[in-house]
């Protein structure tokens, strides 16, 4: 069932509070940057204001408090399931564990959008292009030709420069094998 993002923005809100704050890094991204009013997948938020590996009882007891559920990600962190009348809002949330990283010029570039006098911060549509790139499985590839072929159609605008300039602050020995992923699927990036 889908969910305005003013509801998603309350439960993040509503989490904030709680002590759980974070940056929307996944689908969602893409998403709120093309303008969609209504979602419907899982959101992404990568945890900066604890671990929530560590930490794995606070995010129980703030479920409990406000009854919501848990649940796992890919990865094995915890979920959260928000509950906003009869629509269900899974917050997966990460942190940098295992090979699932993300660098911290990422998430201190992310943005700030204001909905309905709340704040989501949600990482840079380039930052999410290049996270797509590192990560690389089919999956990703694929989205990377649609947002490709977005931005050939102009429907996706992004900051070459900004693009450049965030994939030089990656991991050295990463730099390479994004820009052959992007190449792979008609990015034309030089550096």
């Amino acid at each position: 069932m889908s969910y305005k993002i003013s509801e998603l923005a309350e439960v993040v809100d509503t989490l904030r509070e709680k002590g759980i704050d974070g940056v929307i890094i996944g689908s969602t991204v893409l998403a709120i940057t093309i303008g969609a009013k209504e979602l419907e997948d899982d959101v992404d938020l990568f945890v900066t204001s604890f671990s929530p590996t560590i930490e794995e009882q606070k995010i129980r007891d703030v479920a409990k408090e406000l009854g919501w559920d848990l649940g796992r990600t890919g990865i094995d962190t915890l979920s959260i399931i928000a509950r906003k009348g009869d629509k269900e809002i899974v917050i997966e949330l990460y942190e940098n564990i295992y090979d699932f990283y993300v660098p911290p010029h990422v998430l201190n570039n992310a943005r700030k959008l204001r909905i309905s006098g709340r704040v989501l911060k949600l990482i840079r549509i380039e930052d999410y292009i290049l996270l797509k790139a590192r990560r690389g499985t089919e999956f990703d590839l694929e989205d990377l030709r649609v947002m490709k072929s977005m931005i050939s159609n102009k429907e996706l605008r992004i900051d070459e420069g900004y693009l450049k300039k965030s994939l030089q602050n990656f991991p050295d020995e990463d730099i390479p094998l994004i820009i052959s992923r992007l190449k792979s699927v008609n990015f034309k990036i030089s550096v």
